[in-house]
């Protein structure tokens, strides 16, 4: 049996469109791990940026529903399937990726397939802000997983200033203003060169 290349699932769908995804019997096991790159745009065909968004088809299986918006690690043992949502102990030496901010609010079902965003824009749950520019670096959180947090832009010397660059695996897209608990960021890729 060849592999087959097509998938059924656009951004803002899961494979199992809400369905429960059967365990003994799972879908898409030949299109787990590709790459897409998408056009910046929303689902109404709204365009953002111009730039590119490279997403890779996963498969939920942390045991709980990832929710849209969500920094989570992929496994370090099977290409496609994540891992925990990610964490500042866990970066910098992960591939993570940004839950499809177009899915509903429910997010994904455990087993379920989704786009989980690897490089470019999109939007990132975050810790409350106190409001900064655009240019403003994101790294993990240090105390909620599932989040991004602010780097401070003035670091206490320089080895905070150095864990601070490796930290950092976003950049604000414009302003995000202060209370904010999601914002626009740009990805900036990861080691592997995705």
């Amino acid at each position: 049996m060849g592999v087959e290349l097509s998938i059924p699932i656009e951004r803002g769908q899961t494979g199992y469109g809400g369905s429960t995804p059967d365990a003994s019997n799972l879908r898409f096991a030949n299109q787990i791990g590709q790459i897409r790159v998408f056009p910046d745009q929303g689902p109404d065909g709204t365009q953002y940026s111009g730039l590119q968004v490279t997403a890779m088809l996963c498969r939920n299986l942390i045991g709980a529903n990832l929710l849209p918006k969500q920094p989570v690690l992929l496994s370090a043992t099977a290409i496609g399937n994540t891992g925990p949502t990610v964490t500042q102990s866990a970066s910098p030496n992960v591939f993570f990726g940004i839950v499809d901010e177009y899915l509903p609010a429910a997010g994904v079902v455990d087993d379920d397939v989704f786009w989980l965003v690897l490089k470019g824009p999109t939007t990132a749950l975050i810790e409350s802000s106190a409001g900064v520019s655009g240019g403003q670096l994101f790294m993990p959180s240090a105390s909620n997983n599932g989040k991004l947090d602010i780097i401070d832009p003035t670091p206490d010397n320089d080895l905070e200033a150095m864990n601070q660059a490796i930290y950092a695996l976003a950049v604000a897209i414009g302003t995000i203003a202060s209370g904010a608990t999601e914002a626009r960021v740009c990805l900036r890729g990861n080691q592997y060169g995705q």
